[in-house]
């Protein structure tokens, strides 16, 4: 009975599937200029795609390699791993609005439209995370920036 279980948790995480213990997500992030999204983990495949540096992604599972992403639009992809580095930076869903502090209260210092890339200085907390973009810092909530 164990061999069935593990045969389908293998499964799972060849096909992208949640597993069953709900590990956070890991993100990744385009480290080339710019990369070719592929609909399958082959050189042959169709090219969907071309993601600059720095785009976020979301790692869905690992055929090396290959790595099986998804972009911030949710399109399930996949792309060469060497092509991809440490995440550093988070991409604005929508309007984003960056605060002096981690306060909705706190002075705004600025706002980017959606699609905007933001420097991830810190790891978020409770509910906020700190950022910079064009030399100026501060903190955004989490549910306005996609990638941590």
């Amino acid at each position: 009975m164990a061999s069935i279980r593990l045969g389908w948790l293998v499964l799972a995480v060849a096909l992208g599937l949640p597993s069953a213990a709900g590990a956070a997500s890991k993100y990744l992030e385009v480290a080339v200029a710019a990369a070719v999204l592929f609909d399958a983990p082959s050189d042959k495949a169709n090219k969907r795609f071309i993601v600059t540096e720095a785009t976020p992604l979301e790692v869905l599972a690992s055929l090396p390699p290959w790595t099986k992403v998804r972009d911030v639009d949710g399109s399930v992809n996949w792309i060469r791993a060497s092509e991809l580095g440490d995440a550093r930076h988070l991409l604005a869903v929508g309007v984003a609005t960056v605060h002096a502090a981690p306060a909705d209260g706190s002075a705004v210092r600025f706002k980017v439209a959606r699609g905007v890339l933001l420097e991830r200085l810190a790891e978020p907390r409770n509910g906020w995370v700190e950022v910079r973009h064009q030399g100026t810092t501060g903190f955004v909530r989490t549910a306005e920036v996609w990638g941590q």
